[in-house]
């Protein structure tokens, strides 16, 4: 588990082996991207192409009870000792993160037509984690031997992803949150006055007003 646990930490710093750079190379990640650059000043960097794109920030939008939840799962798992922390580890996150990063990359792709390197926060992940799943789970069963430990696996399973499931359906409702048609119309506003015959119109300054949303509910 430590061997794992340590290779996994060093890849979120930005250290990897020189298999691990090559597969960069094919993904047409540019080596000198991603070494030596930890995974959360690549999530930065994405933010930051992804505001330069739309030309604004959503951070206004987001409510501070968002991620609240996730937060107080994840705590929970910690203060449950090295079960919670698997459960949390696995399917709180290595597991599922390939097929919700593999989502948001297709959508950021079609909507913003972003490159391999400025996307390349998600493609490592899409592309590392499915292993890194293979790992801790062979890890988890030699640490959940008995039915007491299995059982509260379960339960620090179930927490994380019902903590999960809470923070997308929070993320999909913000539309209804008050105020936030106003917010949303004024940025669209400040877009759509930016228009003019040289610059081509934005399709979502059209449709993706609430008003849109609410309609087609």
């Amino acid at each position: 588990m430590c061997l794992f646990i340590t290779l996994d930490v060093r890849e979120e710093m930005g250290f990897y082996d020189e298999e691990t750079l090559e597969q960069c190379k094919m993904l047409g990640i540019p080596r000198e991207s991603v070494e030596n650059i930890p995974h959360r000043q690549l999530f930065l960097e994405l933010i930051k192409t992804i505001e330069a794109k739309v030309k604004c920030s959503y951070i206004d939008f987001i409510p501070d009870d968002l991620s609240g939840e996730m937060v107080k799962a994840q705590k929970e798992c910690v203060a449950k000792g090295k079960i919670g922390l698997l459960a949390s580890l696995y399917f709180g996150s290595e597991l599922i993160v390939p097929s919700i990063y593999s989502a948001l990359l297709v959508g950021l792709r079609l909507c913003l037509n972003l490159s391999r390197e400025e996307s390349r926060f998600l493609l490592l992940h899409v592309s590392m984690d499915g292993d890194h799943a293979d790992n801790i789970r062979d890890i988890i069963v030699s640490h959940c031997k008995t039915a007491e430990d299995r059982i509260e696996f379960v339960k620090c399973t179930e927490l994380i992803i019902n903590a999960r499931v809470s923070f997308y359906d929070k993320l999909g409702s913000l539309q209804n949150l008050q105020n936030v048609h106003d917010q949303a119309s004024r940025l669209y506003d400040k877009q759509a006055s930016k228009w003019s015959r040289d610059k081509p119109r934005c399709l979502s300054d059209f449709t993706g007003r609430p008003v849109i949303y609410d309609f087609i509910r």
